[in-house]
């Protein structure tokens, strides 16, 4: 699931959140779409999160995924595709340069990969 700050009951940035000395974590939603996954990679692109691959089961390379999800809230997701036109991967890093989405690293098919 996806979560936000809650401080004394109310959302607040994070700015205003480090002025409190206690942090209270709240679910924003457990049903987010894209299922129970680990090893993505997320970021913002355009006041928009994106989830991008991952592993979905504890057999970590059968369940590697290719798929794209996003979303505006973090509570609405949308699966932008199925197969974005790179191999199944895990264990990799999103970052976002000059407005663009860089995945860098994977391991995909029980093979460490160093592209960018």
């Amino acid at each position: 699931p996806f979560f936000s700050v809650v401080c004394s009951s109310w959302t607040c940035t994070m700015a205003e959140c480090c002025t409190d000395a206690t942090f209270l974590w709240g679910t924003l939603t457990s049903t987010a779409g894209f299922g129970s996954r680990a090893g993505h990679c997320t970021a913002v692109l355009n006041d928009q999160l994106f989830v991008v691959g991952g592993y979905t089961q504890a057999n970590i390379l059968s369940s590697a995924t290719a798929d794209v999800w996003t979303s505006r809230d973090a509570l609405s997701w949308t699966r932008a595709t199925t197969s974005a036109g790179f191999t199944a991967r895990f264990w990799h890093s999103c970052v976002v340069l000059s407005s663009q989405l860089l995945m860098i690293g994977e391991i995909g098919s029980a093979a460490w990969r160093d592209r960018v």
